[in-house]
């Protein structure tokens, strides 16, 4: 019973990623990292670029929830050591990332 739980958890947060990451590719506007903010169209010099990327970070982090997911059919302790990491280094990782992207795309 607890591996239906973890599978069907560890699934359902890999699919809030990637659709975060799809919203992020299909946006006319520019996606936004933090909560509560907006980022203005006319600070950002390749919109397309700007959220594909965007996009790219999402899905990629989206991946670390999904091997997980199917590493605990390997080895549970496994699966929730990679599931901290992406918990708290991947999203040290995803603010660098993003901030990557925003200064790449930015009007200076």
């Amino acid at each position: 019973m607890g591996s239906i739980i973890w599978y069907f958890i560890m699934l359902l947060c890999t699919f809030v990623f990637f659709a975060i990451g799809y919203y992020a590719k299909k946006s006319k506007v520019p996606m936004h990292f933090y909560s509560g903010t907006e980022v203005d169209p006319a600070t950002i010099t390749d919109i397309n670029a700007y959220n594909k990327e965007n996009s790219i970070m999402w899905n990629t982090y989206a991946l670390w929830y999904l091997i997980s997911t199917f590493a605990h059919a390997l080895s549970p302790m496994l699966a929730v050591i990679m599931l901290m990491l992406a918990c708290t280094l991947g999203i040290g990782i995803l603010i660098f990332a993003y901030d990557k992207i925003l200064k790449k795309y930015s009007i200076r």
